[in-house]
């Protein structure tokens, strides 16, 4: 059963995919997700787009990405602060696209949340400032990514940290940033 919380965050979900507001994204998008992903102590949800190390050991934390293990959890999946996340990029493609939820808590109403992405290396301005709802950045891939097929990481910091137990939302003491929804590379057969 849902709490206050719970229901004020799919009444916002359903008023902003009524709206229009979602950027293109039907609500059906929201925290759909990869297959689940055997690890070593069980199964776990993980964003569309997001591969894990073959010696996972856990489900609860992967390089700062928290899995799931509620099945067809829509707050799938938490990143920390600070997040290497490794990506599947199936095809060609010039760039590379992240689709986050800012849950509609307090703290991101009153600090909005930035995000500075590096791809293997490579750094881009950090982007802001994204308040409640869910967000969709794009990013132009280096040249030398184009044409390249198969896993690529990603390294995510976001500007601020909500930590759920002093924000008073549950016991959670983590420091968390923001909720990949999901990882695109839209293919692209010219990407050279």
């Amino acid at each position: 059963m849902l709490g206050t919380r719970g229901l004020w965050v799919v009444a916002l979900a359903v008023a902003l995919g009524a709206s229009g507001c979602l950027g293109g994204k039907r609500l059906s998008d929201i925290g759909t997700h990869g297959p689940n992903v055997g690890l070593a102590d069980g199964a776990a949800l993980l964003p569309a787009g997001v591969a894990v190390p073959a010696v996972a050991r856990m489900p609860f934390e992967v390089d700062g990405l928290y899995p799931s293990t509620i099945p067809n959890d829509r707050m799938c999946c938490w990143i920390a602060t600070h997040a290497r996340v490794r990506t599947v990029k199936a095809a060609p493609a010039k760039r590379v696209d992240l689709t986050i939820f800012v849950p509609p808590y307090a703290f991101f109403e009153h600090n909005p949340q930035g995000l500075t992405l590096a791809i293997e290396g490579a750094r881009f301005s950090p982007r802001c400032c994204y308040g409640p709802g869910i967000h969709t950045l794009s990013f132009d891939l280096p040249a030398n990514l184009r044409a390249r097929i198969g896993q690529v990481v990603l390294t995510l910091d976001t500007l601020h940290a909500f930590v759920p137990a002093r924000e008073h939302v549950n016991t959670d003491s983590r420091s968390l940033g923001v909720v990949l929804s999901r990882v695109d590379y839209p293919a692209d057969a010219g990407a050279q």
